[in-house]
């Protein structure tokens, strides 16, 4: 059985909201697979599961705020190959199309909502996990989002309503990873989002609290 726990993200970060669930009790998860969708005053980001198995118990509701430390879930068991094919199911026929046209009207209408622009500096892939502390202790005012490796998988990601940032760590390489970060430039200018990447990747290449 392993807990998950709502970790402390910044040091003066207290409580966080559950914000939205992305899987239901009885649902199979692996180990680094986003599980909620998490709110605080600084930073949004999504928690990943520890462990693979299947999500026993969803112990907070959507909606409610809870103190750091909280257990979120539990993750129980161990899911076999059988149970877990890395594949996936085999999509029905029109899917991808389908899919493909709702991330092509997301993409339009964040467009449309805010004028985007990213930037990218290279960090050491070791320190994503620490990547939403990092986040909240440099974004100040703003409201950044992070994803997590297994869910940023579009070079421009769209920016969500009320949102400032979006960060998207791409894959590893040689122990170094590419992030990126994409801004309002209502709210950022190019320098401006240069200048919090830089902060974010400082934060990064220091060495762990032990």
């Amino acid at each position: 059985m392993a807990d998950v726990e709502l970790p402390r993200l910044a040091e003066t970060l207290v409580e966080g909201t559950v914000s939205r669930w992305l899987k239901r009790p009885g649902d199979q998860v692996r180990k680094g697979e986003a599980l909620v969708e998490i709110e605080t005053d600084k930073v949004n980001t999504e928690l990943e599961s520890p462990a693979d198995g299947v999500l026993s118990e969803v112990l907070v509701a959507a909606g409610e705020t809870v103190p750091v430390g909280r257990v979120l879930a539990r993750i129980a068991g161990s899911a076999s190959p059988a149970e877990v094919d890395d594949r996936g199911p085999a999509p029905a026929e029109g899917q991808p199309r389908e899919r493909s046209a709702r991330l092509a009207a997301h993409l339009r209408a964040s467009a449309a909502a805010a004028p985007q622009g990213a930037c990218v500096r290279e960090v050491p892939a070791e320190a994503l996990d620490r990547l939403p502390r990092a986040a909240a202790m440099a974004a100040a005012e703003l409201r950044l989002r992070v994803l997590p490796p297994s869910r940023a998988h579009l070079s421009m990601p769209a920016l969500e309503g009320g949102e400032n940032g979006l960060l998207a760590p791409g894959a590893a390489r040689d122990g170094r990873s590419l992030l990126t970060l994409c801004y309002d430039r209502r709210r950022l200018d190019d320098w401006q989002a240069d200048q919090l990447l830089r902060r974010i990747a400082e934060q990064l290449g220091q060495a762990a609290p032990d």
